[in-house]
């Protein structure tokens, strides 16, 4: 997939690599409203773009298949108070969106389920991390501690198992494994 931007209004293609990864062939093609960011599940097919305006949030998600994209639903949401940073991410089992400060439930949403202090930058499935390296109960957005000072990036691996950092004093990556109860 991929966002094309023409006269200013951007779509949302599906593409396929041709001529042994020469070209691309356009497949398929969505309007995604105006600028903004993405979010997309491979188990679902689901794609979550989601549009900040001044006076409100505009979500929209779209259906991918192999040949095809379908937009389902936008949701007009109230705008977020903490925008930066952040912005919008899926938590690796899919249940849970995060727009910034704002959890929602992947499957609906317009139904915010909890709100954080801070803009969400990476999540795993029971833990939703800040720009400052605060973490919290995903469940509950309750604060559980710092996993260490000076973050510059964190990243919640594909499975959800770890979580890198990156630290900028001293200058180095840092894996954590994530351990929780199931």
């Amino acid at each position: 997939m991929c966002i094309s931007d023409r006269d200013r209004s951007p779509d949302l293609t599906l593409n396929r690599w041709t001529g042994g990864g020469v070209s691309l062939k356009e497949l398929a093609r969505v309007r995604a409203g105006a600028n903004g960011t993405i979010a997309y599940d491979p188990r679902t097919g689901l794609v979550y773009h989601a549009t900040d305006r001044a006076d409100r949030t505009d979500l929209t998600i779209i259906t991918a298949t192999p040949i095809a994209l379908k937009a389902q639903s936008t949701a007009e949401c109230k705008p977020e108070v903490h925008r930066q940073p952040g912005g919008l991410l899926l938590s690796p089992n899919g249940e849970r969106l995060y727009h910034h400060s704002t959890q929602r439930k992947a499957a609906d949403p317009k139904t915010v389920t909890n709100r954080f202090d801070r803009g969400i930058v990476a999540a795993s499935r029971d833990l939703a991390f800040g720009a400052g390296g605060e973490y919290h109960d995903a469940g509950t957005a309750k604060k559980i501690g710092t996993v260490c000072d000076n973050v510059g990036a964190i990243c919640v691996s594909p499975d959800g198992l770890s979580v890198w950092v990156s630290v900028t004093e001293p200058r180095e990556f840092r894996q954590y494994l994530l351990e929780g109860e199931k």
